[in-house]
């Protein structure tokens, strides 16, 4: 990920934020944007993993040691603000689309293969590894609802729906919506 990238990644996950928490229509400019990052857990978690991506891309090892210390340092203090304040914890190094949309109610663990664009991930949800230390890839547009796990090598098609209190361990095809323990599809709109 280079800067450019990295600066459309911000740009995408802030403009999601807006139109989910403030007015679509108006500008915001930049003491509007520091609020809605440190008024929003969600928000300054994606940011910081984003962060944290951008340093272990761009101070490798065998950089400066005390300039990449000294980032890292300020990366890991922003992972222990999110999982203390947000209670919002994203595994270290999760490729994860822009436009990324995480609740602020918090309960949020994120240990994917991989995550589309534009995925939303609601309060009390966990993404994670199964007892083959396997872990799901999500699609883009995907949307997971409150109190859901999602667990093991398994695909999530993109514009999915979990729905709330459900427990996913099984592929879905794209368009699907599935819901339940364990999660059935209950509707497939391909």
């Amino acid at each position: 990920m280079d800067i450019v990238e990295k600066k459309i990644y911000f740009q995408e996950d802030f403009l999601r934020y807006r139109n989910c928490e403030f007015n679509k229509n108006k500008a915001i400019n930049f003491f509007q944007k520091f609020y809605m990052v440190v008024s929003n857990p969600g928000l300054f978690s994606i940011l910081n993993h984003r962060y944290g991506i951008w340093i272990s891309l761009k101070y490798s090892k065998s950089e400066s040691d005390f300039l990449r210390n000294v980032l890292s340092l300020i990366y890991n203090l922003g992972k222990k603000l999110s999982i203390i304040w947000g209670k919002i914890v994203i595994q270290d190094l999760v490729p994860i689309g822009s436009g990324f949309y995480i609740s602020n109610k918090g309960g949020v663990i994120i240990g994917a293969e991989r995550i589309g664009k534009n995925c939303t991930v609601y309060s009390t949800v966990t993404i994670g590894i199964d007892r083959n230390t396997k872990k799901p890839v999500i699609g883009n547009s995907v949307t997971i609802l409150d109190n859901c796990v999602v667990y093991g090598g398994i695909n999530i098609g993109d514009y999915s729906i979990i729905m709330q209190d459900s427990v996913l361990s099984k592929s879905l095809p794209i368009g699907a919506t599935a819901k339940g323990n364990p999660a059935k599809i209950i509707k497939n709109d391909v």
